[in-house]
């Protein structure tokens, strides 16, 4: 024969709770029909004290969670420190809140609480937080463990002492509540009993398929105050132990038989007091091997589940525990936390010892004990994936399984965070199913919830037939969504430049936006502005008042959307100028100018928004593949005031632009090449580095046919050879090939350089075989060099003999006029571009002299 004891845990305490007095003075929740009478009255003991700030919320056993929430702001206590939240028909109720059945029976409570009314939407959790003060009432019903233990209180007070109908629960001045007959906005009817009842054991006589006996032991205290009578209420037995009327404390013994619920009272002078005691069924325990045999067993029979379980999940709430086998799956509702060893999920157990019941029609496991040690660890908890089409055609077949459901398109219109007790509707091809979050604590609380997802989770039920799937955390959620919103890259410009803190603009183009809510913040600095991608589907946003040389983090959520974006502001200094290209050319690499002087636009390609610019000094390739400068130009305009970088690829210096320099300050002007020498090239390829130049009488004399692109062709003459490369994509004479000419010619072209070896490029058809203009030479074997010059400027002929040199300036001013047999000195002259006349022998020549 098994002896088993079960253990209840009941019991009275005093709790009171203040805020500025004001405490809940009565309650009375059950009344006689349809209860149109019932309420709540509030009392302060300084008259029209003021209820600012406190909202009266109403709680429901059934799930521990708030049902109705009233708002107090705005109202006052009475002159006699009374005030009444009521029925529509309670004479004098300060608030009305419905006609009737609008404060649930029980087992139910009653808290005031701190705080706005919108921090109690309904299904809100019980909480200690911010809480003034509390009952925890019922009519005859079991302990509410979740609301006691949510409140902060000890004693579920019972308003069905003698009888609910006609009584209502009244606050003693010692903080405790008793029954007496409703005392609206008068002082309460009961007196100060001191006597209390908690409850200590209740243990089977015997356990036989037969009628047992049960004794429960119930212990009190503040006994020996007045006698009092004992007498059950609901069964016969005997009552023996100690005896309040004369001891102090004690424990009183009740023998009863099984199976009944009934009460222990105690009647006296000032008392009015009982305690609720729960059938005991003294049942042989049944083994079962398995959870398909035990949810198949009887409700209210204990059985030992011999066979191993797994735990797949865990929760404080009432120390739930989800457990499987092979077989099937079934929650374990342990509020009175009689399992006490600590499990982790994916440990097995083995052996436990339960009473079955349900909820709400989902199947639950009450444990009689503690089960013990894990009888495995470490195992693999997998869910079953399953269809929706199954979930609803056998639901019960799958309560309380860790299943997982895919390709699912989750419906987040009305909330796009996870909120705690919402539901969720849920599809796919299969139909469709509600995901609700029905456990409290879990991590994905409070995150966004994607659109689309394959989920896991645990299959419960509420309502006697709604089924839910429940996530155990977020790495049950796989979100399977796009994110659609695009950035492009960000483009930050300077407020303002000076040696002083500059503040910076951030402007970033997005697509993609508009179907969906984003969360766009900026962290470290800087203000949010523009578009708003929740709304605009292509848009820009900006970020303002970001300090200079300051990394910040665009960062952008949603619920299919995580992005972040870090982006670092230059430094705003003042951009030193330069007033020519020589100047610009002579400067550091990796630092920021401003060409302040006009330079003209020699020619320029799609090929990276490439520009050669050049003035009387030097020349230089403007390198531009983001596209910085919008405006547009043609070949022979002017450019003033052109900022950027200063660089260099493969030995090509070249100018990066920071921003558009705009307009064209001239156009229309003259584009004419300097005739250099392959022997100037040859030893000084740097000085005439992206100029445009020309080279006279030279054959191409490695190649015949067509002209080919990213060629290398050998060029020569009398003074050597050079190298000639078509690395103009749009070139003419490439694009529909131009025949290499066989024959000495004039070719222009852009002098490039890539690593050690200096290029010559034409820019058109027009380049090959060109005319030059300044060839009005009748001095045979004329050179001139070096041509630019800085001091000196060599001049041979054939002859050799003196000559008469003139040289004029652009505006026809002459400037130097000398007689020399080789040489002229041009350190006098100012650097700019120069014509120059030579006459021998009654033979002359013109040509363009370039001073640096």
């Amino acid at each position: 024969m098994i002896m088993k004891k079960i253990t209840l845990l009941i019991a009275l305490l005093i709790s009171c709770l203040s805020f500025g007095q004001v405490v809940i003075n009565e309650v009375d929740a059950d009344q006689t029909g349809t209860d149109t009478m019932e309420f709540v009255e509030l009392f302060s003991e300084t008259p029209n004290q003021s209820l600012d700030g406190l909202v009266l919320v109403l709680f429901n056993g059934s799930d521990d969670a708030s049902y109705n929430a009233i708002d107090l702001t705005g109202f006052s206590t009475d002159a006699n420190g009374f005030f009444i939240v009521g029925g529509d028909e309670v004479t004098g109720a300060d608030i009305m809140i419905g006609a009737n059945n609008t404060i649930q029976n029980g087992a139910d409570a009653v808290g005031v609480y701190t705080g706005n009314i919108d921090d109690f939407p309904n299904d809100t959790p019980v909480t200690t937080a911010n809480l003034v003060d509390a009952i925890v009432y019922g009519t005859n019903d079991a302990d509410d463990a979740g609301l006691l233990t949510g409140l902060g209180e000890t004693v579920q007070y019972n308003e069905d002492n003698v009888d609910a109908d006609i009584e209502s629960l009244q606050r003693r001045a010692d903080g405790t509540y008793c029954t007496a007959a409703p005392t609206l906005r008068a002082e309460n009817g009961c007196s100060a009993c001191t006597l209390s009842f908690s409850f200590n054991d209740a243990t089977c006589d015997d356990v036989t398929d037969g009628q047992d006996g049960v004794t429960y032991l119930v212990d009190f205290t503040g006994g020996g105050a007045e006698m009092v009578t004992l007498d059950l209420d609901g069964t016969t037995g005997t009552i023996g132990g100690d005896d309040p009327s004369t001891d102090a404390t004690g424990t009183i013994s009740i023998n009863v038989s099984e199976g009944v619920d009934f009460a222990l009272t105690a009647i006296g002078t000032t008392c009015d007091l009982s305690i609720d005691l729960f059938a005991v069924n003294c049942i042989p325990t049944s083994e079962v091997a398995t959870i398909a045999e035990l949810r198949a067993g009887v409700e209210g029979v204990e059985y030992l589940l011999t066979g191993e379980a797994v735990l797949t999940f865990q929760q404080d709430f009432r120390n739930q525990k989800f457990i499987e086998d092979a077989t099937g799956a079934i929650l374990i509702d342990d509020s009175a936390g009689t399992i006490t060893t600590m499990y982790t999920i994916g440990d097995g157990i083995t052996g436990i010892l339960g009473t079955l019941g349900s909820f709400n029609g989902m199947t639950q496991f009450v444990p009689s004990e503690d089960s013990g040690a894990a009888t495995s660890t470490g195992n693999a908890v997998v869910p079953q994936m399953v269809t929706i089409t199954a979930l609803n055609a056998n639901p019960n077949d799958f309560e309380s399984e860790y299943v997982q459901l895919a390709d699912l398109t989750v419906d987040n219109s009305a909330n796009m965070t996870w909120v705690t007790g919402t539901e969720y509707p849920i599809s796919n091809a299969d139909g469709d199913y509600i995901f609700r979050t029905s456990f409290f604590d879990v991590d994905y609380i409070g995150e966004n919830v994607p659109t689309e997802a394959t989920i896991a989770g645990i299959i419960t039920e509420r309502n006697n037939g709604d089924y839910f799937i429940t996530a155990r955390d977020l790495t049950d959620i796989e979100n399977t969504s796009s994110c659609t919103l695009v950035l492009d890259a960000a483009v930050i410009t300077c407020d303002s430049e000076t040696s002083g803190q500059d503040g910076t603009t951030i402007t970033i183009d997005y697509t993609g936006g508009g179907n969906e809510t984003y969360t766009v913040e900026v962290v470290g600095g800087g203000v949010i502005d523009g578009d708003d991608p929740t709304s605009v589907a292509e848009g820009t946003i900006i970020i303002n008042a970001v300090s200079e040389a300051t990394t910040v983090t665009l960062e952008i959520t949603s619920s299919n959307c995580d992005i972040s974006l870090d982006i670092t502001t230059p430094a705003c200094e003042e951009i030193p100028e330069v007033a020519t290209i020589a100047e610009l050319r002579a400067q550091n690499e990796g630092e920021e100018f401003i060409l302040s002087a006009e330079a003209v636009l020699t020619f320029q390609q799609s090929q990276r928004n490439q520009k050669w610019i050049e003035d009387a000094t030097g020349a230089i390739v403007i390198d531009d593949p983001a596209g910085v400068i919008t405006t547009t130009y043609t070949i022979g305009d002017g450019i003033t005031g052109i900022r950027g970088t200063l660089g260099s690829f493969s030995g090509l210096l070249q100018f990066s632009p920071s921003e558009d320099p705009g307009a064209a300050t001239s156009t229309g002007n003259e584009i004419t090449p300097q005739v250099v020498s392959i022997t100037d090239l040859n030893a000084d390829g740097e000085a005439y580095e992206s100029e445009y130049v020309a080279v006279v009488g030279v054959t191409i004399t490695n190649a015949t046919g067509d002209w080919q692109m990213d060629t290398n062709y050998e060029i020569t003459n009398a003074d050597g050879a050079f190298t000639l490369r078509t690395n103009f994509d749009e070139a003419d004479y490439v694009v529909n090939p131009d025949a290499i000419p066989t024959t000495a010619v004039n070719i222009a072209g852009l002098i490039g350089q890539f690593n050690d070896t200096y290029q010559i490029t034409p820019r058109f058809a027009a380049d090959i075989d060109i005319t030059l203009s300044i060839e009005e030479n009748n001095i045979d074997g004329l050179s001139i060099y070096p041509n630019p010059a800085q001091d000196v400027v060599t001049i041979t002929t054939v002859s050799n003999t003196q000559k008469e040199v003139s040289v004029f300036d652009i505006t026809g001013k002459l400037v130097l006029r000398t007689t020399t047999l080789n040489t002229i000195n041009v350190q006098t002259l100012e650097t700019g571009i120069y014509l120059m006349t030579i006459t021998e022998n009654d033979a002359t020549a013109t040509a363009k002299l370039i001073v640096r």
